[in-house]
């Protein structure tokens, strides 16, 4: 082997040194990432399941609450309804029947395109009952 040899196998060994320093730190780094996120998932896990106890807790009282309120509602739009028919007004409509009233309703634009073009032929000038005024309808 000669001299210049001996330079270029010695910068391959370095290089490859280099090169096995970095794949190891790149190995350690991804560990050191592996624990982190798995310290964090476990902590995110221990929350979750923390709020679902807490959650599963409430729900119980209140769906009862809401049961409840369902109950007022309804014992009101029946007095409601008793007093309205008492004077002669016509009773709450159900949101059933909302609905289904609300399936036959026109919007306002179409209804006015509609008008429009029902109308189309109509003139939109009158004659104006002043003589001192011109005609702009010719």
């Amino acid at each position: 082997m000669q001299a210049g040899d001996m330079a270029v196998k010695g910068s391959s060994d370095e290089l490859a040194m280099e090169m096995q320093l970095r794949e190891e730190k790149t190995y350690q780094t991804a560990d050191e990432s592996k624990r982190e996120i798995t310290v964090a998932l476990k902590i995110w896990k221990q929350t979750l399941e923390a709020e679902n106890k807490r959650l599963n807790e409430v729900l119980p009282v209140v769906q009862r609450r809401y049961d409840e309120l369902v109950k007022q509602r309804d014992a009101l739009v029946e007095k409601v309804n008793k007093l309205r028919e008492s004077i002669g007004m016509a009773a709450y409509v159900t949101e059933e029947e909302l609905k289904a009233l609300d399936a036959d309703v026109k919007t306002a634009n179409s209804f006015s395109m509609e008008s429009f073009s029902q109308n189309s032929e109509t003139s939109s000038c009158t004659s104006l009952p002043s003589l001192h005024v011109e005609d702009h309808c010719g």
